[in-house]
């Protein structure tokens, strides 16, 4: 038998120390890190171009829960000072990713930014969701900021005096994807809601908090979601490059385990506010 090593198993063996572990292990991401970047070069590109700045939709809930807790007014108030720190390449001025902005309850409102004096379009069919603008809706944060200030002003106006107690979430979500969909472009959908969503509509949920099965065998069956739907709509979000934040501000049950499959399977965070209070 040859013992002699080849160059890379002399290559290898350099970096070792003295215990056997390799010395360079912390300036290695495959070596060190669960997941890293890699930038892709043009054959890695989808069509050999390069894909397009992605997108942040950020959706409220405007329903009567919101108002009441001060979820609403206080987010349209701090909105723009989250937004000035938004993710930018390394060396960079200005971020040069999109924003959009919708609200909804039992329909989703979309809002067109390109102008002082935002637009708001409503989509009503929540059993088959669509965006009705793709023109306006999703542009870079210094384009969209006359707009947005004016939006943001403007909602907690516009939903104060709401009395809806009913909202939706799935149409919600689905109406985001296409909206990115339609904009060829990979983001973010963060969306703040306060309620179960129990309006009649595509992810209607009802409330199972039943604390009697709490320390019996049944118990599981309250940390499971009740229906696929959230899942599979979680799996169409991944097809597409799409992430689910959830950021839940909720006085009651709301079910983290079903609409919470949002965001498991798509990479997404889920902030919980149990009895939120502004």
């Amino acid at each position: 038998f040859c013992n002699a090593r080849t160059p890379v198993e002399d290559a290898y063996f350099a970096h070792l120390d003295h215990t056997g572990r390799r010395t360079d292990i912390e300036m290695r991401p495959e070596l060190c890190l669960g997941a890293y970047d890699l930038v892709a070069t043009k054959q890695y590109c989808k069509n050999g171009l390069a894909p397009k700045e992605p997108a942040f939709i950020f959706m409220i809930d405007v329903s009567y829960s919101a108002i009441s807790n001060g979820m609403l007014p206080l987010l349209c108030q701090n909105m723009e000072k989250v937004l000035r720190n938004l993710p930018r390449e390394s060396g960079q001025l200005e971020s040069t990713i999109r924003v959009g902005l919708a609200t909804f309850d039992q329909v989703v409102h979309f809002f067109d930014l390109s102008s002082a004096s935002p637009k708001m379009l409503v989509m009503t069919d929540v059993q088959e969701p669509f965006v009705p603008l793709v023109d306006g809706l999703l542009l870079p944060y210094n384009e969209a900021l006359p707009g947005l200030r004016a939006a943001l002003s403007e909602i907690p106006k516009i939903f104060s005096q709401s009395k809806t107690t009913e909202t939706i979430l799935q149409p919600v979500v689905q109406a985001g994807l296409d909206a990115l969909k339609c904009a060829d472009r990979a983001g973010k959908l963060i969306v703040f809601s306060t309620v179960l969503p129990t309006f009649e509509a595509p992810g209607k949920l009802k409330s199972k908090n039943d604390r009697s099965l709490l320390g019996t065998e049944k118990e599981k069956t309250a940390l499971v979601p009740q229906d696929e739907s959230y899942t599979k709509l979680g799996e169409q979000c991944v097809k597409f490059g799409v992430t689910v934040d959830l950021f839940l501000f909720p006085s009651g049950f709301i079910d983290v385990a079903t609409i919470g499959q949002l965001s498991a399977v798509s990479g997404g965070s889920i902030f919980k506010f149990q009895y939120f209070s502004a």
